[in-house]
């Protein structure tokens, strides 16, 4: 850190800070537009296409007014996975507003805006917010007071500027990479929704009309139960009722596990021993390859099992198992998560807030059925675009962590900047 680095609390670095308004439900169309944490992203900035309109007295509309340059603050809200504490920086020249759970910070002249979000957001992706948020009411508030009396060292304005433009140029980096993918979901969701209806480009010259549409001539439409050999099912079963206690280092995957695509251990996983394994998958264990499907809770998420690893089945998940002969594992794999077989699932789905399946639903469910050569080609094509898709994602990964690395020195002065020239390597 530089001899001319200072530490001084947040307060004496924000010329003004004002707590957010609600105002009222606009009688019609007209109203200010109110932004509120759900519009934060987890990079900082703010996403405007979830706005609220409300009615605000005329008083208060100059008073809650962003300006460019503004820092929004979370102030109540969060959750035990997202605590309070994150920030945004307002970066538009329109009228908006913020809302009640939320606290405007104008930085000081002599403070770099952008430096300055960037110290705040650091306090929050390295958790030091955690310890300053109060729960009430299953609420999370942060205590404002000692949020503002938190010390940051504070280089000179120059410096402070070259920090700023560093990290923005990581921050850079990223949406450019998220704009790649953005456009491959496009062309992935597209890809899919052709070769899982009209089969290969170029292979199919006569189509049919179907229950599920127009698919090749060639092409069967059969119920899903027909194509199945095995289904393997442990919902509701539980170490208690087995007399036995979590333990050990066989995971177990429940719906919290299966995302879309893929198999999620680093969310909250139970771990079972070889001996409740034993007792547990007394049906059968899963194989690589073998399809899961979440049945509620959410509903539709589908994964393959990765690799030869022993896995507990647990709970709202189904393992299906088709007849090879027929159905490649990889075909239904990808059969499962398109449009249209999901469309079809939620159609025959049940209950509200919590939507699910039943399993003697689901297994009428129709699918296009392609020979097993066509369908191996498929399954190839759409593995190769999502395998494309998840290295660009390992890069946003790899970015983000460089860029915290980076704040971790730059913001404490570990690593030097020169105002005027490069940063030392």
């Amino acid at each position: 850190m530089g001899t001319d680095w200072e530490a001084k609390p947040i307060a004496d670095l924000v010329e003004a800070h004002t707590a957010g308004f609600w105002g009222s439900e606009p009688a019609g169309t007209e109203g200010i537009r109110v932004l509120r944490s759900t519009n934060l992203t987890e990079n900082g900035r703010l996403d405007y296409s979830k706005i609220v309109i409300r009615e605000f007295p005329s008083l208060k509309v100059e008073q809650k007014r962003l300006l460019r340059g503004d820092i929004l603050l979370e102030r109540s809200g969060g959750g035990p996975q997202q605590p309070v504490g994150r920030v945004a920086i307002f970066d538009n020249d329109e009228l908006f507003s913020f809302s009640n759970f939320m606290q405007r910070l104008r930085p000081t002249a002599g403070c770099d805006r952008w430096w300055l979000f960037y110290s705040l957001w650091n306090l929050h992706a390295t958790g030091q917010t955690v310890r300053m948020q109060r729960a009430t009411t299953g609420i999370r508030n942060l205590d404002y007071a000692e949020y503002l009396a938190y010390p940051l060292q504070v280089p000179p304005l120059p410096e402070q500027r070259k920090i700023a433009a560093i990290l923005s140029s990581v921050d850079e980096a990223i949406e450019k990479t998220q704009a790649v993918i953005d456009q491959v979901q496009v062309v992935k969701k597209g890809l899919m929704q052709e070769l899982l209806t009209r089969g290969l480009p170029g292979r199919h010259k006569k189509f049919k009309q179907t229950e599920i549409g127009e698919i090749p001539e060639e092409w069967q439409v059969v119920q899903l139960g027909d194509l199945i050999a095995s289904f393997i099912d442990y919902r509701g079963r539980t170490p208690k009722k087995l007399g036995m206690e979590w333990g050990g280092t066989i995971p177990a995957l429940s719906a919290m596990n299966v995302q879309d695509g893929r198999i999620d251990l680093s969310r909250p996983t139970k771990y079972g021993s070889a001996a409740l394994y034993e007792r547990w998958m007394a049906s059968g264990p899963p194989e690589k390859g073998d399809v899961l499907l979440t049945m509620e809770a959410p509903l539709g998420n589908v994964a393959q099992i990765p690799d030869d690893r022993q896995y507990i089945l647990s709970q709202r998940v189904l393992l299906l198992r088709p007849d090879e002969q027929r159905l490649l594992k990889s075909f239904l794999f990808w059969t499962l998560r398109a449009d249209e077989f999901q469309s079809r699932m939620r159609s025959s789905s049940t209950g509200t807030t919590a939507t699910g399946i039943q399993r003697k639903r689901l297994v009428k469910l129709p699918v296009a059925l392609p020979l097993r050569g066509e369908q191996a080609k498929i399954s190839r094509i759409c593995d190769a675009v999502e395998c494309g898709l998840n290295a660009r994602q390992a890069e946003i990964i790899a970015i983000r962590h460089v860029k915290q690395a980076l704040m971790s020195v730059l913001l404490t002065g570990e690593l030097p900047v020169q105002p005027n020239g490069d940063t030392p390597r």
